[in-house]
């Protein structure tokens, strides 16, 4: 069970109270496991007694608990003259009776008393192990009383995932990407790919390839994680022969992008153009043509095949789970199925705001 401090300090500097309510009005009765009456703020908690030897008649019997001390059951056992001791024990139909158990440290009641559980009466027994005049209540929490675990995983991440026909819903043939020229062994290292494409792809947003994947060929490689740092190409330079297809970074700002040698008529000009900040742009220079591509580094779970290189391959994006990715990157939050994230500090199934 969920431990207590009634677990973990003297005993006699601590009380079990409790409250039960019945009835529509309701009807709400106090005790208190105590030699005297526990007053705390306005309510007040009736000792439940001793005996002729200083023993006190109300009993606490907590069963092992399994995710909370809402869940499993308790036994309490107190004087049958007590209400509702007394109605239950006829074996007569009783109104549902609701209970409430607080523990709290005697002489600090207000400061320091907070609900350690929190069920219904299921069950009343006379005389336990032969106790006479003494009746025994079963109470069970909500989730023991069904008998059934109910609820949901409490977690940050999203339960589901991107492109999930019935949760996420978000069309994964729309957000696909065809990349180009693919280049294997990026600096050497055998699971990075640098790909590259005509149109504007949103390289810079990590979190939108997260457990994306690379596909060719019906062969799929799950992303690890984007690439920074400049895509391989020489930086540009003035009255130089480049050829068709070459590659240049740009020799001043840098632009997040690079540049594509498409129509060769000569060498470069005498002084650097105005690069294009918009992937598929294009800008003369001297005899030459450059288009601006996106360019995207990954490094993936596995090594690609050597038969990509070169090749145009098709970039899904994913998702991390995380909330702020489904609301800032996928526009999706009304679909998002973490829980946790805001849980209330209440017990939804039967406290209200």
């Amino acid at each position: 069970m969920a431990q207590t401090v009634m677990h973990t300090d003297a005993a006699n500097q601590y009380a079990y109270l409790v409250k039960f309510s019945y009835g529509s009005s309701p009807t709400i009765k106090r005790y208190a496991r105590w030699d005297s009456d526990v007053v705390v703020g306005a309510d007040t908690y009736v000792s439940a007694g001793t005996d002729g030897e200083g023993a006190h008649l109300m009993g606490f019997t907590f069963s092992e608990q399994h995710g909370g001390t809402r869940d499993a059951e308790i036994k309490i056992i107190a004087p049958r003259s007590l209400a509702p001791f007394n109605g239950l024990s006829t074996g007569l139909a009783h109104s549902p009776v609701s209970v409430t158990v607080f523990e709290c440290v005697i002489g600090n009641e207000a400061g320091t008393i907070r609900e350690v559980y929190f069920g219904r009466v299921k069950s009343a027994r006379r005389n336990p192990s032969g106790r006479t005049r003494q009746v025994e209540l079963t109470i069970k929490g909500i989730k023991a009383d069904l008998g059934v675990t109910l609820g949901m995983a409490m977690t940050t991440g999203c339960q589901s995932w991107l492109g999930h026909p019935l949760m996420c819903q978000i069309d994964l043939d729309a957000i696909k990407e065809t990349a180009n020229d693919a280049t294997l062994n990026a600096n050497g290292q055998r699971n990075r790919i640098t790909v590259s494409s005509a149109t504007t792809v949103d390289f810079a947003t990590r979190k939108l390839w997260a457990n994306g994947w690379v596909e060719f060929d019906d062969l799929r490689i799950r992303i690890r994680r984007v690439i920074d740092g400049e895509a391989s190409a020489t930086e540009w330079q003035a009255t130089n022969n480049y050829s068709i297809d070459g590659l240049v970074n740009p020799a001043s700002t840098p632009t997040g992008l690079r540049y594509r040698v498409t129509t060769d008529g000569g060498s470069s000009g005498g002084s650097e153009p105005t690069w294009p900040t918009t992937a598929g742009g294009t800008v003369s220079d001297g005899g030459l043509t450059w288009t601006a591509e996106s360019v995207g580094r990954f490094s993936l779970t596995r090594q690609p095949p050597t038969e990509w290189a070169g090749q145009a391959l098709t970039l899904v994006p994913g998702c991390d789970g995380t909330i702020s990715t489904c609301r800032d990157v996928h526009d999706n939050e009304t679909r998002f199925t973490g829980f946790g994230f805001g849980a209330p500090d209440r017990q939804i199934l039967y406290e209200t705001a």
